[in-house]
């Protein structure tokens, strides 16, 4: 860096707003300023670059608040190649597109890496602490459930059907909601809903059993307090990247409300996948329940059937599940339940209870 670049510049004197025209000369220790009252150094530490550009520049002293306009491109090139000054880059289109860029990265790589660190925050959480955080999150979200007796024995007996030996410490729980859209979910603190709506759209014991052990796979994973973990992180960071740092979210009605509505992954909806055929396989039910309920499903209007939207369909899933039905096809394999019992299942809502 030569030490000879010199410049005229405009010196501002603070709040007076008055200017003088100056003389100022780059050196290895910051900027000589000669003025008329005399020669000042400005030193590295001493001074911040508040606007650039490749022409000019605006340059403030911290301590006395004079600032320093220079159009100069020599000396705007000599001052900007010096790391150990800092500034704010001015607003141009340029640097507000390299900006949005950095934040993109940056942002990227907290999605990528928000996965692995939302499963190892997940683990540090007990089920029965996450299960007591949100109990009364999910009574607001859901303020009935259906309590007709006979069904509710029903899907007692459904649930243990299903409690194969490698769930025996797997503590859940089941219930059905009175909505009608037909859907089937995991919530936070352990629990499987599966709606009304769901129960009228299944046409065999199979095709709702499939569904449970689906939605078993889930909690056993602890998915949806890792998709909890993961959106909070990714908003919060993306909220700060904004300079908002209020915007952390809580779990309150309307986070789970929207746990509830998003879509799992393409991996994740896998594994959940995977457990459900095991599950199916131990306790000796039909895969094929889930195979005709993809089949029928993936004919009718998709806006109707919720379930679709956060489980989308894929033929590498449904070809799963086939095999499973394909593998228990030399085995006898006894009915979910009887007709008689099939029916009280499906008028569950007939009487409905407070969510307790």
């Amino acid at each position: 860096m030569r030490k000879d670049v010199r410049a005229e510049a405009k010196l501002f004197r603070g709040e007076r707003a008055l200017e003088e025209r100056v003389q100022v000369q780059l050196t290895s220790q910051g900027l000589v300023v000669l003025h008329s009252e005399g020669t000042w150094l400005w030193r590295k530490n001493e001074i911040e670059i508040e606007y650039i550009t490749a022409e000019l520049l605006y340059v403030n002293h911290w301590q006395n608040g004079y600032q320093l306009e220079i159009n100069a491109p020599s000396l705007v090139k000599g001052l900007s190649s010096l790391n150990t000054w800092s500034w704010n880059l001015a607003a141009t289109p340029l640097n507000i597109g390299l900006l949005a860029i950095a934040v993109i990265a940056v942002l990227i790589g907290l999605i990528l890496s928000s996965k692995p660190i939302s499963k190892y925050l997940a683990d540090q959480v007990s089920r029965e602490r996450e299960y007591d955080l949100t109990s009364d999150l999910w009574v607001r979200l859901f303020p009935k459930v259906c309590s007709d007796a006979e069904g509710l024995t029903v899907l007692e007996e459904l649930q243990q059907r299903l409690n194969v030996p490698f769930l025996k410490d797997l503590d859940y729980s089941l219930a059905v909601t009175p909505q009608e859209t037909p859907n089937g979910f995991a919530a936070l603190g352990g629990r499987v809903a599966l709606t009304n709506g769901l129960l009228q759209a299944a046409e065999s014991p199979e095709e709702i059993a499939g569904v449970l052990a689906h939605e078993i796979g889930h909690v056993y994973h602890r998915h949806v307090l890792q998709q909890v973990i993961r959106s909070t992180f990714v908003v919060a960071a993306l909220n700060f990247a904004m300079g908002d740092v209020s915007g952390a979210i809580l779990i309150d009605p309307g986070t789970m409300g929207m746990v509830i509505q998003m879509g799992f992954s393409r991996k994740t909806e896998a594994q959940a996948d995977r457990f459900a055929g095991q599950i199916l396989k131990e306790a000796g039910v039909s895969a094929s329940g889930l195979v005709d309920f993809f089949s029928r499903i993936e004919t009718r209007d998709k806006s109707q059937m919720k379930w679709l939207s956060t489980h989308p369909l894929s033929k590498e899933r449904i070809e799963f599940f086939k095999s499973i039905a394909k593998e228990q096809a030399t085995q006898e394999l006894s009915p979910v339940m009887s007709q008689t019992s099939w029916l009280q299942l499906k008028n569950i809502c007939q009487s409905q209870s407070p969510n307790r």
